[in-house]
């Protein structure tokens, strides 16, 4: 009946695995990006209580889920 664009979702998905496999990222942004990420991360220190709880008990219930202290470590390890 083509109501919707399911026949274009196979052309959709290729288009977009073929930017992700050939994807190119200039070291200038990606520099930007992670110290943006790692201040982020840092600054999570001095958000509101509420924000504390909710953090805390998500690291609690949701596996795997990654604290900050971990991801900034991560983000430390590229280049």
């Amino acid at each position: 009946m083509g109501w919707g664009f399911d026949h274009k979702l196979p052309l959709l998905l290729t288009k977009f695995l073929d930017k992700l496999i050939h994807l190119e990222v200039a070291e200038d942004r990606f520099k930007v990006n992670k110290e943006k990420l790692l201040k982020d991360y840092r600054n999570h220190t001095k958000e509101a209580a509420h924000v504390h709880a909710r953090y805390y008990a998500g690291l609690a219930l949701v596996t795997p889920k990654w604290s900050y202290k971990e991801k900034i470590e991560a983000l430390q390890g590229l280049s």
